[in-house]
């Protein structure tokens, strides 16, 4: 028989995004007293879009912010694929209600966010523009030092920190024995354009040309995201974010020039690369890693999101559960390591659907997209629809 642990335990998370924010929220309401840290000094904003799958789903409707996020989620009714010139490859509609069963949400990762921060629990402490400088781990608690001296004895800590997380180069080693580098960029930018917003109503809208595509999303506040990939293999200059994508993208026509002139103006440019992370072990006695942290698996940031959320509630579950923290550490990397491990090839071997290297797979996918429009032959088409938005 399990045995809840002792009510006035601690727990700090370093990392305020949708896997540290899920975690702090279980924890608290199982009587934890949590302290999450952000390196940043405010929430993240950005463009980058999430889709909330029906495991991040089902973790959300058990944290009662299901409602919630069917309201900030966008309405969408189509995804259409166009080519360099603007002309129409192919669309698909979106019959199902947005965040019904099976029906992913669409959604900005900051409205994601945002959403998981109001719905914690008052007990909790967030301190953002704060970050861990050491840890040492004597028997029975971890000792925390912070970037402004102030120092906390903790149960436990976690790192929920992203791809680059502190905590795994202070606790676990330097993090770039661990890192791919999948070889593709990413940036994400949210502007005004009444033009391109009536263009791309109701519909995602995505622009593919060899080793780049560009998804548009018509918000519910009427303004556009617009998200970039694109292999850097024949990238010579890197320059500024903005210059980079003025390489990239600068021969394409149709609404491209267009969005360009907008992301040059943005204020809120995120530019991040495609990273995936495999680690042996995501703890060490009193020290776990969460979420990108230790299993980064998607291409586009943000798209890790739902499993994230989905393992944070799995393990606030246990961790309040358990005996033992080093126990529900192991209870966790034992349940989800397969998983991971899988999704990360499925990314790699998918990158070819996302963003084809060349005219001919460009051509081909183009060619099963077509197919897949037809009613008739959707559902054949439907495993590999599933690596779309």
């Amino acid at each position: 028989m399990r045995v809840a642990l002792n009510l006035s335990m601690r727990a700090v998370i370093c990392g305020a995004g949708a896997a540290g924010l899920t975690l702090a929220c279980q924890l608290a309401r199982n009587g934890y007293q949590v302290l999450v840290i952000e390196r940043g000094t405010r929430p993240r904003g950005g463009g980058f879009l999430v889709d909330l799958e029906a495991e991040g789903l089902a973790s959300a409707e058990r944290l009662g912010l299901l409602p919630r996020l069917r309201t900030v989620g966008e309405q969408i009714s189509a995804v259409r694929w166009v080519d360099r010139y603007g002309n129409r490859v192919a669309e698909l509609s979106v019959l199902a209600r947005r965040g019904s069963e099976g029906q992913p949400i669409k959604l900005l990762r900051a409205d994601l966010e945002k959403a998981l921060l109001e719905s914690l629990p008052r007990e909790v402490e967030v301190s953002f523009g704060e970050d861990i400088v050491e840890v040492r781990t004597p028997p029975g608690h971890v000792e925390i030092t912070l970037r402004s001296g102030r120092r906390i004895n903790a149960d436990l800590l976690v790192g929920a920190d992203g791809v680059h997380s502190h905590v795994r180069d202070l606790v676990f080693g330097d993090g770039s024995v661990w890192s791919r580098n999948l070889g593709y960029d990413a940036a994400a930018c949210v502007f005004e354009d009444p033009g391109l917003r009536e263009l791309v109503q109701g519909r995602v809208t995505i622009v593919s040309a060899p080793r780049r595509q560009i998804e548009l999303c018509r918000l519910r506040t009427g303004r556009i995201a617009a998200n970039f990939v694109f292999d850097t293999a024949h990238l010579t200059n890197p320059g500024s974010p903005r210059e980079r994508l003025q390489q990239v993208y600068g021969d394409l026509r149709g609404c491209v020039p267009r969005i360009l002139e907008n992301t040059a103006r943005a204020s809120d440019l995120r530019y991040e690369q495609a990273v995936q992370i495999k680690m042996p072990t995501w703890h060490r006695g009193r020290v776990a890693l969460l979420g990108d942290a230790c299993h980064a698996f998607a291409m586009v940031p943000g798209q890790g999101s739902s499993v994230a959320i989905a393992g944070a509630y799995c393990l606030g579950q246990e961790i309040a559960q358990s005996q033992s923290v080093k126990g529900a550490f192991a209870w966790y990397q034992d349940r989800l390591m397969g998983e991971i491990a899988h999704r990360r090839a499925a990314a790699r071997r998918g990158v070819q659907w996302l963003v084809p290297s060349s005219e001919a797979k460009l051509a081909l996918r183009n060619a099963f997209l077509k197919m897949a429009a037809r009613r008739s032959l959707r559902r054949l088409m439907r495993p590999l629809l599933g690596a779309q938005p």
